[in-house]
């Protein structure tokens, strides 16, 4: 929520009406028939049931590969996609002449492009790096800047202000039960072309903090682990150190029955 009001504060520099132009990128959006996930098929051969899975049948044939999936979650909780969390995707198959068309590249965005709620579309991620063996998948959409003229790290933090939620949401076509971009809503956003330079400056700015933020979890993971891995030797296996520095039940240490606890 601050990224966003601190943008808006940025953006208030400026006279905006000026710059707003449509349709500077590319887009792409996966079709779910390209795409297999992973998960098992039950196949019956002359020796008897062989439990495989779809991916693997699919990959044996020479117009599918092996894939890895960045999801709609993955979109959804990141401010950017980065090489480090290639290991954390799901995999599954993709034909050949699909790979380059959904690969992921650096200076592209993702958004959410359908989901049950209009507030959880158009929620936007920046691609950091290159990636080779990397798709986007199903409800998402994919921007390709043109980077002549917009700046994705620029546009990743834009589409995280009430000014493009509000433009999504109104704009989201569907009731009920599910919503949806239209590749009209998404051409037709209207975007503020600050000159190039200054562009680069703010997706910097927003970059360099969510970079901050994700050390400062790991370090908070790193602390908590610590923690619980100090309270198991101490307070589970019982080996606190004993007066010589040693774990007090390795080293022969005795438990003693204490009435009060």
């Amino acid at each position: 929520v601050w990224y966003a009001k601190d943008l808006a504060a940025m953006l208030e520099e400026y006279d905006l009406t000026q710059y707003k132009v449509v349709n500077q990128w590319t887009y792409e959006e996966i079709d779910e028939s390209t795409v297999t996930e992973e998960k098992e098929v039950i196949s019956e051969t002359e020796d008897g049931y062989v439990i495989s899975t779809e991916v693997e049948q699919l990959a044996a044939e020479d117009f599918y590969q092996y894939v890895k999936m960045c999801n709609f979650v993955d979109v959804y909780y990141n401010w950017a996609i980065t090489s480090d969390m290639e290991k954390k995707f799901m995999e599954a198959t993709a034909r050949t002449n699909e790979i380059e068309r959904f690969k992921l590249k650096r200076g592209q965005v993702a958004l959410t492009k359908d989901s049950e709620t209009r507030f959880d579309i158009g929620i936007a991620t920046y691609i950091a790096d290159d990636f080779d063996n990397v798709i986007l998948g199903y409800h998402n959409a994919l921007i390709t800047p043109n980077p002549e003229k917009l700046s994705g790290k620029y546009l990743n933090a834009l589409l995280h202000t009430d000014y493009a939620r509000t433009y999504f949401a109104n704009n989201a076509s569907g009731s009920g039960q599910r919503y949806a971009l239209s590749i009209d809503a998404l051409n037709n956003f209207p975007v503020p072309l600050l000159p190039l330079a200054e562009q680069e400056r703010i997706g910097d700015i927003f970059s360099s903090i969510d970079q901050k933020i994700a050390l400062n979890c790991a370090i908070n993971d790193n602390l908590e682990a610590m923690a619980k891995q100090l309270y198991d030797y101490w307070f589970v296996q019982f080996d606190f150190p004993n007066e010589e520095g040693k774990p007090y039940k390795s080293s022969g240490g005795k438990m003693v029955w204490n009435e009060k606890l």
